[in-house]
């Protein structure tokens, strides 16, 4: 069995929006913290986001179903 990983791949508050460009990106974005989110295979017990202005963004991590 493999052990899921608290990471925001796994977060019900993630949302995918595509770019519609030709490499086929994704814009990641936490609906929690209302930021984009880069590194979103991270371990958030290990990570710590910031918003710009150095705010630390408190995470809300649900697991997707």
């Amino acid at each position: 069995m493999a052990r899921m990983i608290k990471c925001c791949r796994n977060c019900k508050n993630l949302v995918g929006f595509p770019k519609n460009n030709r490499y086929g990106d994704v814009d990641h974005f936490c609906i929690v913290t209302s930021y984009f989110v880069t590194g979103i295979d991270k371990d958030i017990n290990k990570v710590k986001r910031y918003s710009p202005g150095e705010k630390e963004l408190q995470c809300k991590w649900k697991e997707k179903q």
